[in-house]
């Protein structure tokens, strides 16, 4: 398993540093492109968190009387 890991973010980096090198556009780009998936991921994983906290607070008794 550790090879597979390895080989996979050994040929990640030689395939983005191939193209990263060819122009300063294409790093922007490439960049561009990482914090976009990166800040998309963040925000549903956020949501997804309080979404999974909020299902088991609710699933918890609780000590005063029930909602009405």
């Amino acid at each position: 398993m550790a090879g597979f890991i390895q080989n996979t973010i050994q040929g990640v980096i030689e395939y983005f540093g191939g193209v990263i090198m060819q122009s300063p556009e294409q790093a922007i780009l490439v960049a561009l492109g990482g914090l976009i998936v990166g800040g998309a991921s963040a925000v549903f994983g956020v949501l997804s968190l309080g979404a999974v906290v909020s299902l088991v607070g609710r699933a918890l008794p609780t000590a005063g009387p029930p909602d009405q």
